[in-house]
């Protein structure tokens, strides 16, 4: 096992250099294989990439994420509305997204997934399209897999 000042240099590095990261500014403490990351990112997407990033390291048994999302000025006032309809036009495009399926729920920028999909992808699919979209500050993935 690796010990934990390499780990959070192993961490911080990857963060560094990975490009939905370029003006976030994360620290990375590890304690025995448990990741805390703080900080503030641009978007939802950067939030989960960051995540990403320590989750995939050798030696990480858990990753606590305090990580802020704070938008600059250009969609710090996007409604809830508009976060809604973006989700949505996302999902028409995206055609891993069965967009008849799934419920959008959006409350204070965080959207809400929610239905009934035939595969994981497409639920992999659907969080990864309402995370790239603008003012979006976190996502909860209620949708469900059918079972046969």
């Amino acid at each position: 096992m690796k010990n934990n000042e390499i780990l959070e240099k192993e961490i911080e590095e990857a963060i560094k250099w990975n490009p939905l990261l370029h003006s976030s500014a994360i620290t990375v403490t590890a304690k025995g294989g448990v990741i805390i990351l703080r900080g503030s990112v641009d978007s939802f997407a950067g939030k989960y990439e960051a995540h990403s990033i320590a989750k995939k390291a050798s030696d990480v048994k858990l990753v606590i994420d305090y990580i802020e999302v704070k938008f600059d000025e250009r969609f710090s006032d996007k409604t809830d509305m508009e976060i809604a309809e973006d989700v949505m036009n996302e999902f028409k495009w995206d055609l891993e997204v069965p967009d008849d399926m799934i419920k959008i729920i959006v409350n204070d920028g965080w959207v809400i997934l929610e239905g009934e999909l035939n595969w994981n992808y497409q639920r992999v699919a659907a969080k990864r399209a309402a995370g790239n979209q603008a003012g979006v500050k976190g996502i909860i993935n209620n949708i469900r897999i059918r079972s046969d």
